[in-house]
C-alpha cells in the first residue's frame, strides 16, 4: 500500500494510534480486517522473521486451513478436525523447507519439486491405503524463534510427529514478550510500519542482519531448540530434528549485511576482493592466493581463498576457508556451529531423532564440499537436490518406527528421479521465474553421483 504525502502518513499514524489506546480496540480490528482483505499490509519484512501476530489455522468445515495472514508467508495448507486414523506430521522451518523456489507462498496451492512434495508422493507410494498428512509451515525468512512461536501452536492439533529444519536466517536477537504481545495488535503494527525508517527493513539487502554478539546468537538459537523439543516431549509427540543442507561453493556477489559492514549493505564489491575473483574465475588461482591474502574484507577474502584452493585441489584447506568464512558471514545460511548445536540437542533426547541432511549433502558432493549440483543459490536446492533429501528424510522416519503405520522399516524407498516423473517434473524443467531471490542455475546438473536415468528406466538409490 503506498502514501502519498506527509499529510496521509500522519493521518495514518495518528488512526494507529487510537487502536493503542483505551478505546481503540475496535480500530485495530478494522485495520486487521483490512489485512485480511488484502486491503491494507501491516507487516515489515523482518517482523516476518519473528513475530507470529495471528492464528495461523480457521477452520473451514471439517478441515483446519491457513489463515490469510498465515498465506502472506506459507504456503495454503489443509487438515482434517478429526484427525481419525490418519497420519499427521507438521513441518516448521524457513524457505527451504518450504521447497522454495518450487514451492512458494504466491502460489494457490502447493507445487511439487521441493522436499516435503517427494516425501508425501514417496510415502503414498508405500502405504497407498494410509492416509497421510504432511503440513508444510515452512515460511519464507523466519528464525527459530518464530518456529517456536509456530509449534506452541500447532501441538494442540494432535500431530504425530513434527519435522522442525531450522537454522538458515539466524542473526537477529529475538523481541521481548511485551514486543511480541504489541505486535499481534494491528494498530501497533500499523504504527510501527509509518513510523519506520524507509531505508530500514524494507531497504535492505536480501540477507539477515547479523548482530555482533555471535555468542548471543548462539546461545539463543540453542534455547529455542530446547524449548521446541521440551514442548514436543512434553505432549510425547517424535520429533525429527534437521540440519541444513549448506552450499559452501556459492559464489553470489550480493554482500548483504555483516560485521565488516557495521551491519550496513556495501556499496559494491570490496576492491580488494574483486580483483582476486577475477582471478579465481580465470583460472589464476595462485595468483589469486597471494592478492586476496592482503584483503582486509575477511569473510569474501576467505571464501575466494577457499574457492581458489578448491581449484588448487587442496581440499581440506578449501573446506577450513569456506566454512571459516561462512561463520564470519552466513547470507542466510546455517553457521556450520550451530548445525552443531542442532546434533548436541538432538544427543541423548528419547523422543528427537536427528535428520543430518547437512552430512547427506557433503557425502553427495564432489570432495565433500557441497555447491552448484545440489543447489540453485545459497540454500535452496534444485528439485534433484530436495528429492535426495527427501529419501534421507524418509529412511530417518521408516527406521524411528514413528512413520505412517503399516510401513516397514526396512522398506525400499523409490528412487527421486522416479518420484519426479510421477509428480511432474521434467528434468530440464526451468524453476518458476516468481521466485524472490537471485536464482543463479535454473537448468541445474545432476548429482555428480547419480546420472538421471535413460526414459523409461528405474534410477537407483542414492543409498
Amino acid at each position: 500500500m503506498t502514501h502519498r504525502g506527509t499529510g496521509a502518513r500522519l493521518l495514518l499514524a495518528g488512526t494507529a494510534l487510537l487502536a493503542l489506546l483505551g478505546s481503540g480496540a475496535l480500530v485495530s480490528l478494522a485495520i486487521e480486517i483490512l489485512e485480511d482483505r488484502q486491503q491494507l499490509d501491516t507487516l515489515r519484512r523482518d517482523d516476518q522473521v519473528q513475530f507470529v501476530e495471528e492464528p495461523l489455522f480457521e477452520r473451514e468445515g471439517e478441515a483446519w486451513a491457513t489463515t490469510p495472514y498465515a498465506r502472506q508467508v506459507c504456503v495454503p495448507g489443509r487438515f482434517a478436525v478429526d484427525k481419525g486414523d490418519r497420519w499427521r506430521l507438521f513441518a516448521l522451518g524457513g524457505s527451504f523447507l518450504m521447497g522454495a523456489p518450487y514451492a512458494h507462498q504466491d502460489h494457490a496451492q502447493e507445487q511439487p519439486g521441493g522436499m516435503l512434495s517427494f516425501l508425501r508422493a514417496g510415502l503414498a507410494g508405500l502405504a497407498p491405503d494410509a492416509e497421510i498428512e504432511i503440513v508444510n509451515l515452512g515460511a519464507s525468512g523466519q528464525d527459530s524463534h518464530r518456529v517456536l512461536r509456530i509449534a506452541e501452536q500447532v501441538l494442540p492439533h494432535d500431530p504425530d510427529a513434527l519435522l522442525v529444519a531450522t537454522c538458515n536466517n539466524e542473526g537477529t536477537l529475538a523481541p521481548s514478550r511485551l514486543r511480541e504481545l504489541l505486535h499481534q495488535q494491528g494498530g501497533y503494527r500499523l504504527l510501527t510500519k509509518l513510523l519506520a525508517d524507509p531505508a530500514g527493513s524494507e531497504g535492505r539487502g536480501l540477507y539477515t542482519l547479523q548482530d555482533p554478539d555471535d555468542q548471543a546468537l548462539a546461545a539463543q538459537f540453542r534455547g529455542n531448540l530446547r524449548a521446541i523439543i521440551d514442548l514436543s516431549e512434553a505432549q510425547g509427540v517424535p520429533l525429527f530434528l534437521a540440519t541444513l543442507p549448506q552450499n559452501l561453493r556459492y559464489q553470489g556477489l550480493q554482500q548483504g549485511h555483516d560485521r565488516a559492514a557495521g551491519g550496513a549493505h556495501p556499496a559494491g564489491e570490496d576492491p580488494c576482493v574483486g580483483p582476486g575473483r577475477s582471478l579465481v574465475q580465470q583460472g589464476r588461482a595462485a595468483d589469486a592466493l597471494e592478492l586476496l591474502a592482503s584483503c582486509d574484507h575477511a569473510a569474501d577474502a576467505l571464501r575466494w581463498i577457499g574457492l581458489a584452493e578448491l581449484q588448487l585441489g587442496r581440499v581440506e584447506a578449501a573446506e577450513q576457508h569456506l566454512v571459516q568464512a561462512l561463520e564470519l558471514a552466513p547470507r542466510n545460511r546455517c553457521r556450520s556451529s550451530f548445525e552443531d548445536i542442532i546434533r548436541e540437542e538432538a544427543a541423548g533426547r528419547e523422543l528427537v531423532i536427528l535428520v543430518d541432511l547437512q552430512g547427506y549433502a557433503e557425502e553427495l558432493s564432489p570432495d565433500g564440499i557441497p555447491g552448484d549440483e545440489l543447489f540453485l543459490d545459497y540454500c535452496h536446492m534444485n528439485w534433484q537436490g530436495y528429492g535426495a533429501m527427501a529419501s534421507e528424510l524418509a529412511r530417518a522416519i521408516l527406521a524411528s518406527g514413528y512413520g505412517p503405520p503399516g510401513i516397514a522399516a526396512d522398506a525400499a524407498w523409490p528412487s527421486h528421479y522416479g518420484l519426479a516423473g510421477q509428480l511432474g517434473l521434467d528434468w530440464n524443467a526451468r524453476v518458476p521465474s516468481a521466485f524472490p531471490g537471485a536464482v543463479e542455475q535454473a537448468s541445474p546438473p545432476a548429482p555428480p553421483t547419480q546420472a538421471p536415468p535413460p526414459p523409461g528406466a528405474p534410477a537407483p538409490n542414492l543409498r
